[in-house]
């Protein structure tokens, strides 16, 4: 019996050109740029909160982002030709009546991505693709940890917004210090405590981290725990719920969304190997 050959992968959809339609600061380290454009026509949110995008970005000096053609396995390149420079972000919320999509940038240290925020103005060009990976919210838990760092904010964010009004979430959430709190709104019942690092030597997350050890967790069968921040502490975290807390991995979602030491950390951590 003859094999049929395999059926031609689809091109990847290339990003989307978009411009700055306004830049808000929402705390010293959080600005939100409402990003517009006729590309962004047909554009839709993924299926569940904390999804991710890429925002490709403009490089070399250059006024608006290099967008090559895509193929099956990513941008097209000619020899020589440097890859798009793109980061991980999550999109915070999509107006589909103005086609404005919201991205939260944190501005920690001195990246691409929080240079070009800090410089983004009305007019200024960037790319951003569809959304992916989204976290897949269990409506009939009745129980939530939510436990992050500044990074996953946004992400927390959009995980408030979609719990169900019957849901009970504790949040946990590490910043600098008071002045980056911000307003978060759910149907559910939230109680959120924000924890201060100041000016602590300590890593950050350490306080993230050792404040969920001595929480309250709820019952493991009616309870979904999410944690959002550095890799590593995000994969104590998983150790500790796993084998000495004894959660079952399906209700335990962590995601790493940085490393230490490390630029661009992939947006898939989700310390799967534990």
């Amino acid at each position: 019996m003859n094999e049929q050959p395999a059926a031609p992968r689809p091109n990847r959809p290339p990003p989307r050109l978009v411009s700055v339609e306004r830049v808000e600061r929402l705390t010293p380290h959080m600005l939100r740029v409402r990003l517009t454009g006729e590309s962004l026509a047909g554009y839709t949110m993924a299926s569940g909160p904390a999804s991710h995008i890429k925002v490709v970005l403009p490089q070399d000096g250059d006024d608006r982002p290099f967008i090559p053609d895509y193929g099956p396995d990513g941008p097209i390149l000619a020899e020589g030709q440097k890859r798009p420079l793109s980061r991980t972000y999550t999109p915070r919320r999509w107006h589909p009546e103005a086609q404005a999509l919201d991205v939260d940038f944190l501005l920690h240290g001195d990246g691409p991505a929080a240079s070009w925020a800090k410089s983004a103005q009305p007019g200024s060009l960037v790319a951003v693709t569809n959304p992916g990976g989204p976290y897949n919210l269990d409506a009939s838990a009745t129980s939530f940890v939510i436990a992050g760092d500044d990074s996953a904010l946004p992400a927390i964010g959009t995980i408030l917004e979609a719990l169900p009004a019957s849901a009970r979430a504790s949040v946990l959430i590490e910043v600098e210090d008071s002045t980056d709190e911000m307003e978060l709104e759910s149907r559910a019942q939230i109680d959120v405590t924000w924890l201060h690092r100041g000016d602590s030597e300590d890593p950050i997350g350490a306080l993230l981290a050792s404040t969920l050890r001595q929480a309250k967790l709820p019952a493991a069968e009616a309870g979904r725990i999410w944690v959002g921040c550095e890799a590593e502490i995000m994969r104590d975290l998983r150790r500790w719920l796993v084998f000495e807390r004894g959660w079952d991995r399906k209700a335990i979602h962590t995601h790493g969304y940085w490393k230490l030491g490390a630029s661009n950390h992939p947006d898939h951590d989700v310390g799967q190997e534990i």
